[in-house]
Protein backbone atom coordinates (compact mmCIF):
# COMPACT_ATOMS: atom_id res chain seq x y z
CA UNK A 1 0.00 0.00 0.00
CA UNK A 2 2.84 2.42 0.91
CA UNK A 3 4.49 1.69 -2.42
CA UNK A 4 1.27 2.45 -4.29
CA UNK A 5 0.80 5.76 -2.44
CA UNK A 6 4.42 6.75 -3.11
CA UNK A 7 4.01 5.90 -6.79
CA UNK A 8 0.81 7.96 -6.90
CA UNK A 9 2.58 11.03 -5.47
CA UNK A 10 5.37 10.70 -8.05
CA UNK A 11 2.81 10.47 -10.85
CA UNK A 12 0.99 13.58 -9.61
CA UNK A 13 4.29 15.48 -9.41
CA UNK A 14 5.25 14.52 -12.95
CA UNK A 15 1.82 15.58 -14.22
CA UNK A 16 2.11 18.97 -12.45
CA UNK A 17 5.55 19.63 -13.93
CA UNK A 18 4.31 18.58 -17.36
CA UNK A 19 1.31 20.91 -17.11
CA UNK A 20 3.51 23.84 -16.07
CA UNK A 21 5.81 23.24 -19.02
CA UNK A 22 2.86 23.01 -21.38
CA UNK A 23 1.41 26.25 -20.00
CA UNK A 24 4.73 28.05 -20.47
CA UNK A 25 5.12 26.64 -23.96
CA UNK A 26 1.59 27.63 -24.91
CA UNK A 27 2.15 31.15 -23.55
CA UNK A 28 5.33 31.61 -25.60
CA UNK A 29 3.76 30.24 -28.79
CA UNK A 30 0.40 32.00 -28.77
CA UNK A 31 -0.41 34.43 -31.54
CA UNK A 32 -0.26 38.20 -31.21
CA UNK A 33 -3.64 39.77 -30.42
CA UNK A 34 -5.14 43.16 -31.18
CA UNK A 35 -5.45 43.87 -27.45
CA UNK A 36 -1.77 43.13 -26.94
CA UNK A 37 -0.76 45.57 -29.67
CA UNK A 38 -3.10 48.24 -28.26
CA UNK A 39 -1.29 47.94 -24.93
CA UNK A 40 2.08 48.29 -26.67
CA UNK A 41 0.79 51.56 -28.13
CA UNK A 42 -0.11 52.76 -24.64
CA UNK A 43 3.39 51.96 -23.42
CA UNK A 44 4.89 53.76 -26.42
CA UNK A 45 3.19 56.97 -25.25
CA UNK A 46 5.00 56.67 -21.93
CA UNK A 47 8.36 56.07 -23.60
CA UNK A 48 7.86 58.90 -26.12
CA UNK A 49 7.13 61.39 -23.33
CA UNK A 50 10.17 60.24 -21.36
CA UNK A 51 12.38 60.65 -24.44
CA UNK A 52 11.09 64.21 -24.92
CA UNK A 53 11.53 65.10 -21.26
CA UNK A 54 15.08 63.88 -20.84
CA UNK A 55 16.24 65.44 -24.12
CA UNK A 56 14.70 68.76 -23.12
CA UNK A 57 16.23 68.53 -19.65
CA UNK A 58 19.64 68.08 -21.26
CA UNK A 59 19.12 70.91 -23.77
CA UNK A 60 17.99 73.34 -21.09
CA UNK A 61 21.25 72.71 -19.25
CA UNK A 62 23.57 72.60 -22.24
CA UNK A 63 22.00 74.86 -24.85
CA UNK A 64 23.26 72.40 -27.47
CA UNK A 65 20.20 71.91 -29.64
CA UNK A 66 20.61 74.45 -32.40
CA UNK A 67 19.91 77.31 -29.96
CA UNK A 68 19.86 77.43 -26.19
CA UNK A 69 16.68 76.60 -24.30
CA UNK A 70 16.18 79.03 -21.43
CA UNK A 71 12.64 77.83 -20.72
CA UNK A 72 10.78 74.55 -21.16
CA UNK A 73 8.70 73.84 -24.26
CA UNK A 74 7.42 70.41 -23.28
CA UNK A 75 7.14 70.46 -19.49
CA UNK A 76 4.24 71.95 -17.57
CA UNK A 77 4.71 74.61 -14.91
CA UNK A 78 4.27 71.88 -12.28
CA UNK A 79 7.47 70.17 -13.44
CA UNK A 80 10.61 71.68 -11.92
CA UNK A 81 14.22 71.30 -13.04
CA UNK A 82 17.20 71.64 -10.70
CA UNK A 83 20.86 70.95 -11.37
CA UNK A 84 24.17 70.63 -9.55
CA UNK A 85 27.73 70.47 -10.87
CA UNK A 86 30.20 68.17 -9.12
CA UNK A 87 33.63 68.35 -10.68
CA UNK A 88 32.91 68.01 -14.38
CA UNK A 89 29.61 66.11 -14.01
CA UNK A 90 26.15 67.64 -14.08
CA UNK A 91 23.24 66.04 -12.23
CA UNK A 92 19.86 67.31 -13.40
CA UNK A 93 16.66 66.40 -11.54
CA UNK A 94 13.28 66.81 -13.22
CA UNK A 95 10.64 66.64 -10.49
CA UNK A 96 6.91 66.22 -11.21
CA UNK A 97 5.85 66.01 -7.56
CA UNK A 98 3.71 63.37 -5.88
CA UNK A 99 0.18 64.52 -6.69
CA UNK A 100 0.39 64.49 -10.48
CA UNK A 101 1.67 66.95 -13.08
CA UNK A 102 -0.28 67.24 -16.36
CA UNK A 103 1.69 67.76 -19.58
CA UNK A 104 0.36 69.75 -22.54
CA UNK A 105 -0.75 66.48 -24.17
CA UNK A 106 -2.91 65.45 -21.20
CA UNK A 107 -0.61 62.77 -19.80
CA UNK A 108 -0.11 62.88 -16.01
CA UNK A 109 3.33 62.36 -14.46
CA UNK A 110 4.57 61.84 -10.91
CA UNK A 111 8.02 61.33 -9.43
CA UNK A 112 11.48 62.21 -10.69
CA UNK A 113 13.80 61.62 -13.64
CA UNK A 114 17.49 62.17 -12.85
CA UNK A 115 20.03 62.86 -15.61
CA UNK A 116 23.82 62.70 -15.44
CA UNK A 117 26.35 63.94 -18.00
CA UNK A 118 29.69 65.72 -18.23
CA UNK A 119 30.03 69.41 -19.01
CA UNK A 120 31.92 69.15 -22.30
CA UNK A 121 28.95 70.62 -24.17
CA UNK A 122 30.87 71.34 -27.37
CA UNK A 123 31.54 67.65 -28.02
CA UNK A 124 29.92 66.38 -31.22
CA UNK A 125 28.76 63.22 -29.43
CA UNK A 126 27.59 63.10 -25.84
CA UNK A 127 26.36 60.25 -23.61
CA UNK A 128 23.63 61.03 -21.06
CA UNK A 129 22.45 58.51 -18.47
CA UNK A 130 19.23 58.75 -16.52
CA UNK A 131 17.28 56.91 -13.85
CA UNK A 132 13.79 57.03 -12.36
CA UNK A 133 12.74 57.73 -8.79
CA UNK A 134 9.14 56.75 -7.97
CA UNK A 135 8.22 57.81 -11.50
CA UNK A 136 4.74 57.24 -12.95
CA UNK A 137 3.25 58.03 -16.34
CA UNK A 138 -0.56 57.78 -16.28
CA UNK A 139 -0.31 55.32 -13.35
CA UNK A 140 2.29 53.21 -15.20
CA UNK A 141 5.43 52.80 -13.08
CA UNK A 142 8.70 53.08 -15.03
CA UNK A 143 11.90 51.54 -13.69
CA UNK A 144 15.35 50.82 -15.01
CA UNK A 145 18.41 52.60 -16.35
CA UNK A 146 18.66 54.21 -19.74
CA UNK A 147 21.33 56.03 -21.66
CA UNK A 148 21.08 58.06 -24.78
CA UNK A 149 23.83 59.24 -27.06
CA UNK A 150 23.20 62.64 -28.56
CA UNK A 151 24.89 63.63 -31.80
CA UNK A 152 24.94 67.36 -32.54
CA UNK A 153 24.78 66.74 -36.29
CA UNK A 154 24.42 63.34 -37.99
CA UNK A 155 25.20 62.52 -41.63
CA UNK A 156 22.11 64.52 -42.64
CA UNK A 157 23.21 67.52 -40.59
CA UNK A 158 20.43 66.99 -38.01
CA UNK A 159 20.56 66.42 -34.24
CA UNK A 160 20.12 62.73 -33.43
CA UNK A 161 19.50 60.84 -30.18
CA UNK A 162 20.17 57.11 -29.82
CA UNK A 163 18.25 55.67 -26.86
CA UNK A 164 19.55 52.41 -25.37
CA UNK A 165 16.35 51.12 -23.80
CA UNK A 166 16.30 48.88 -20.73
CA UNK A 167 12.96 49.53 -19.08
CA UNK A 168 10.44 47.77 -16.89
CA UNK A 169 6.89 49.13 -16.91
CA UNK A 170 4.35 48.03 -14.30
CA UNK A 171 0.61 48.68 -14.69
CA UNK A 172 -1.71 49.54 -11.82
CA UNK A 173 -3.02 45.94 -11.83
CA UNK A 174 0.51 44.57 -11.39
CA UNK A 175 1.05 43.36 -14.98
CA UNK A 176 4.71 43.79 -15.89
CA UNK A 177 6.15 44.73 -19.29
CA UNK A 178 9.73 45.32 -20.39
CA UNK A 179 11.54 46.90 -23.32
CA UNK A 180 15.13 46.24 -24.37
CA UNK A 181 16.80 47.53 -27.49
CA UNK A 182 17.57 50.67 -29.48
CA UNK A 183 15.45 53.63 -30.58
CA UNK A 184 17.04 56.26 -32.83
CA UNK A 185 15.32 59.64 -33.05
CA UNK A 186 16.43 62.17 -35.67
CA UNK A 187 15.24 65.76 -35.24
CA UNK A 188 14.66 66.66 -38.89
CA UNK A 189 12.88 70.03 -38.58
CA UNK A 190 12.29 72.72 -35.99
CA UNK A 191 15.56 72.51 -34.08
CA UNK A 192 16.43 76.09 -35.11
CA UNK A 193 13.28 77.38 -33.37
CA UNK A 194 13.74 75.86 -29.89
CA UNK A 195 10.78 77.59 -28.27
CA UNK A 196 8.24 76.36 -30.85
CA UNK A 197 6.79 72.84 -30.81
CA UNK A 198 4.55 73.18 -33.84
CA UNK A 199 7.35 73.01 -36.42
CA UNK A 200 9.21 70.07 -34.85
CA UNK A 201 9.47 66.84 -36.84
CA UNK A 202 11.13 63.64 -35.59
CA UNK A 203 11.93 60.43 -37.47
CA UNK A 204 12.23 57.28 -35.34
CA UNK A 205 13.90 53.99 -36.27
CA UNK A 206 15.14 51.01 -34.28
CA UNK A 207 14.68 47.45 -33.06
CA UNK A 208 13.78 46.14 -29.61
CA UNK A 209 12.24 43.24 -27.73
CA UNK A 210 9.00 43.65 -25.81
CA UNK A 211 8.06 41.26 -23.01
CA UNK A 212 4.50 41.12 -21.67
CA UNK A 213 2.27 38.63 -19.81
CA UNK A 214 1.53 37.14 -23.25
CA UNK A 215 5.20 36.40 -23.97
CA UNK A 216 8.20 38.00 -25.66
CA UNK A 217 8.10 39.47 -29.14
CA UNK A 218 10.49 41.46 -31.29
CA UNK A 219 9.70 44.87 -32.75
CA UNK A 220 11.24 46.41 -35.84
CA UNK A 221 10.59 49.74 -37.54
CA UNK A 222 10.34 48.82 -41.23
CA UNK A 223 9.24 52.27 -42.43
CA UNK A 224 10.59 55.16 -40.31
CA UNK A 225 8.05 56.47 -37.81
CA UNK A 226 7.18 60.16 -38.01
CA UNK A 227 6.35 62.22 -34.93
CA UNK A 228 5.27 65.88 -34.87
CA UNK A 229 6.13 68.13 -31.97
CA UNK A 230 2.55 69.25 -31.40
CA UNK A 231 0.87 65.86 -31.90
CA UNK A 232 0.69 63.19 -29.21
CA UNK A 233 0.51 60.35 -31.77
CA UNK A 234 2.83 58.83 -34.36
CA UNK A 235 1.52 60.14 -37.69
CA UNK A 236 3.27 57.89 -40.24
CA UNK A 237 5.46 54.81 -40.61
CA UNK A 238 5.24 51.05 -40.11
CA UNK A 239 6.12 48.96 -37.05
CA UNK A 240 6.22 45.14 -37.15
CA UNK A 241 5.97 42.80 -34.13
CA UNK A 242 6.89 39.11 -34.44
CA UNK A 243 6.64 36.16 -32.05
CA UNK A 244 7.49 32.73 -33.41
CA UNK A 245 5.28 32.33 -36.50
CA UNK A 246 2.93 35.22 -35.64
CA UNK A 247 3.37 38.72 -37.06
CA UNK A 248 1.50 41.97 -36.45
CA UNK A 249 1.97 45.05 -38.64
CA UNK A 250 0.94 48.56 -37.58
CA UNK A 251 0.61 51.21 -40.30
CA UNK A 252 0.36 54.65 -38.71
CA UNK A 253 -0.90 56.40 -41.83
CA UNK A 254 0.44 59.16 -44.03
CA UNK A 255 0.78 62.20 -41.78
CA UNK A 256 -2.56 63.07 -40.18
CA UNK A 257 -2.60 63.72 -36.43
CA UNK A 258 -5.15 61.28 -35.01
CA UNK A 259 -5.35 58.29 -32.68
CA UNK A 260 -6.01 55.74 -35.44
CA UNK A 261 -3.73 53.21 -37.14
CA UNK A 262 -4.28 50.11 -39.25
CA UNK A 263 -3.37 46.71 -37.81
CA UNK A 264 -2.85 43.51 -39.77
CA UNK A 265 -2.19 40.21 -37.96
CA UNK A 266 -0.67 37.19 -39.72
CA UNK A 267 -1.45 38.57 -43.16
CA UNK A 268 -5.13 39.12 -42.44
CA UNK A 269 -7.20 42.10 -43.51
CA UNK A 270 -6.15 45.37 -41.89
CA UNK A 271 -8.49 46.74 -39.22
CA UNK A 272 -8.52 50.08 -37.42
CA UNK A 273 -6.94 50.30 -33.99
CA UNK A 274 -7.12 53.15 -31.47
CA UNK A 275 -3.72 54.22 -30.19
Amino acid sequence: MKTNIFTLFIAIGIMAISCNKEDASTNSQQGISKEEIAMEGKLDKSIDDVDNIIEEGFLMQSGSGGKALNSSRFLSDCGTISSTLTGSTWSVTIDFGVTGCTLWNGNVLKGKIILSFTNDFQAMTKVISYTFENFYHNDISLNGNKTFTRVRANANGNPESRFDVNLTLVLANGDTYSRNGLRVREWTAGYDTPHTLSDDVYIITGNWTATSPQGTKSASVTVPLKKLGNCRYIVAGVLVFTRNESEATIDYGSGGCDDQAMLSIDGGAATAITL
